[in-house]
């Protein structure tokens, strides 16, 4: 298991790994609010011919109040299972603001940063090329995602990030020990 801690290493080392065999599939899992999307975004940033698909675009509707459940059949079968041969994948983005879906298109890239929470279960990890896991302390993670909610989307989610969304993800943590599943652990500053 390699550990960096920064976006530049972690892109640096997926560089090494570019072939022209097809895409690289790279799974970014972590805590909720642990730093997923900011590395994927930064890793699209760093490495060309790169996109991120993010698992929350799959999250069930209608749902129920406090319960954003994800489809990961969809995501089995409409994503992991096609990455490797189909040029373009569909997923149905979820959009916060109507609290449904919006279906978008994308043509596969040579490197596929796959962003979820539960990407690490047992199950999936014959889907990914690498497997990375946001070394970043629960408390720490749930701060940071409340943060984010309030500053970016100007929503107070406390309540979501301390009954359902936190408790989720430290859950799916202690059950399925996906730090021990990665090939990479990434460690965030911790600010």
């Amino acid at each position: 298991m390699k550990t960096f801690n920064t976006a530049n290493d972690v892109a640096e080392y997926i560089n090494s790994l570019s072939n022209d065999k097809g895409p690289i599939i790279i799974a970014v899992d972590g805590y909720g609010g642990s730093g997923k999307s900011t590395l994927c975004k930064e890793l699209t940033k760093l490495i060309p011919d790169s996109m991120t698909i993010q698992t929350d675009d799959f999250i069930k509707y209608p749902h129920a109040p406090n319960d954003f459940e994800h489809d990961w059949t969809a995501i089995e079968n409409i994503v992991l299972k096609k990455l490797k041969t189909a040029s373009e994948v569909t997923t149905a983005t979820y959009d916060w603001n109507s609290l449904g879906p919006k279906a978008e298109t994308q043509d596969v890239k040579h490197i596929v940063l796959i962003d979820g929470i539960g990407l690490l279960e047992e199950k999936y990890l014959h889907y990914y090329d690498v497997k990375i896991w946001i070394d970043c302390p629960y408390e720490t993670a749930l701060d940071r995602g409340k943060k984010r909610d309030k500053e970016e989307q100007g929503s107070d989610h406390d309540e979501l990030w301390d009954t359902v969304w936190g408790p989720g993800s430290k859950l799916y943590f202690d059950r399925a020990h996906p730090d021990t599943k990665a090939d990479i652990l990434y460690q965030t500053i911790m600010r």
